[in-house]
């Protein structure tokens, strides 16, 4: 069904389908997916592996902006450098389709055995099994001199792009004397279904 949507050029409606609006969404996630903050201060880099490569290979300098208070990688950004790896193997080593899906992370089990003794390290993640929703991912975490740093036992679950929840009407602008007190207020609420 056609949405109207204002054409930035002279103010008119112009007809909008739902495929398009999607395909849109879609380009739209993927970009801000190339540009994620945490992603950047890491300074996580890959190259992008082919569709239906079973691997994927993320790259992180050793950099203060990861360590902890140890002066040494941080948990949390191993973890992340997994999880990138991870979602970017399952994406890219299934039929997965980025306008009718998206991938979360469903359960994460890391085990850190080492600090690095190089100036990079990196995650390999590799799919175990890859079942209609989800996918189970095996992932080693080394440095340049290949010194195991973490492994880790991964599952990422493919679920369909939901609609936005429409937002909630906010209480203080409904006006009391025309409210009807017996309506009931509906709040939106965050399932694991619909939250990125």
């Amino acid at each position: 069904m056609p949405e109207n949507t204002p054409d930035p050029a002279d103010g008119a409606a112009t007809s909008v389908t739902d495929d398009e609006a999607a395909a849109q969404a879609a380009i739209a996630r993927r970009a801000a997916a190339d540009s994620i903050p945490l992603h950047e201060l890491l300074g996580l880099s890959w190259d992008r592996p082919n569709k239906g490569d079973q691997v994927a290979t993320i790259r992180m300098p050793v950099r203060p902006e990861a360590f902890g208070f140890t002066a040494n990688l941080h948990g949390g950004a191993i973890a992340t450098m997994v999880d990138l790896a991870c979602a970017l193997v399952s994406a890219m080593g299934t039929d997965f389709d980025s306008e009718a899906e998206s991938i979360v992370t469903s359960d994460m089990h890391i085990r850190y055995l080492g600090t690095p003794r190089t100036a990079m390290v990196y995650a390999r993640a590799e799919i175990v099994r890859a079942g209609k929703t989800l996918i189970v991912i095996g992932c080693e975490v080394r440095d340049e001199n290949e010194h195991l740093l973490a492994t880790a036992d991964v599952s990422m679950m493919r679920v369909a792009i939901r609609k936005p929840v429409p937002a909630a009407v906010d209480p203080a602008a409904v006006d009391p004397a025309t409210a009807d007190p017996a309506a009931p207020t509906e709040q939106p609420t965050e399932t694991p279904s619909t939250r990125d």
